[in-house]
């Protein structure tokens, strides 16, 4: 008899977080209920969700230290292919690295739902102390940091102030240009293909940081 895969609460926490980002991101962290979140990750009620996270504070949390882990890796893996490609003391690349990971994180059906979600949290969680974003830490051993150690390096000549708010503000331009896209594939408007359109976001970004 085939093995029935196991139901442990490791998964359960998968579904919710996924459940939680697709929904946060669409309405918000306001707009959507512990409920509506349980019925869409496969539970009739909101208990499973308050049992593994206790609020929405936690949640979100979660969500952001779970995609984080995953961007971390994806970014070590880039950095050590764009290390033996030779190419990386340019602004091009360090923009590469920092955005390009995030534009590779896809649902299951090929959106950018966490894109979608980051830009939520941008506009009204950012400043809640009670959320950490684990890649605005300033912690030197992260890729993320890495990149900016090498951007300042690049770009001696603008103030570490300046510099900062740049590479936070290219954020909002990759998200914008991300869910953008995303619309235009759902209502099968003309777009780029894939590659030239994230090549050109990527130039956009390095012109508008080191401007």
């Amino acid at each position: 008899m085939p093995k029935q895969p196991a139901s442990n609460s490791e998964s359960t926490k998968d579904r919710i977080i996924d459940a939680a980002e697709a929904l946060i991101a669409e309405f918000g962290i306001i707009g959507v209920t512990f409920r509506e979140i349980g019925l869409a990750a496969g539970h009739n009620n909101k208990s499973g969700v308050q049992y593994h996270f206790g609020d929405k504070v936690k949640l979100v949390n979660a969500i952001l230290k779970k995609r984080f882990e995953t961007l971390e890796k994806m970014r070590i893996d880039l950095l050590d292919q764009i290390q033996r490609d030779g190419r990386l003391e340019t602004v091009r690349a360090c923009v590469e690295l920092l955005h390009h990971p995030i534009a590779a994180l896809t649902d299951k059906n090929g959106l950018h739902t966490y894109s979608k979600f980051y830009m939520q949290y941008i506009s009204t969680m950012r400043y809640d102390r009670r959320i950490v974003h684990p890649g605005w830490v300033l912690e030197p051993t992260m890729t993320s940091q890495k990149v900016y150690g090498i951007l300042k390096e690049i770009l001696w000549y603008i103030p570490d102030s300046v510099l900062r708010t740049r590479t936070f503000q290219s954020h909002g331009i990759l998200l914008v240009a991300l869910l953008d896209y995303d619309n235009a594939v759902l209502h099968h408007e003309p777009h780029e293909p894939w590659p030239e359109f994230i090549d050109n976001v990527f130039n956009v970004i390095a012109a508008a940081v080191k401007a």
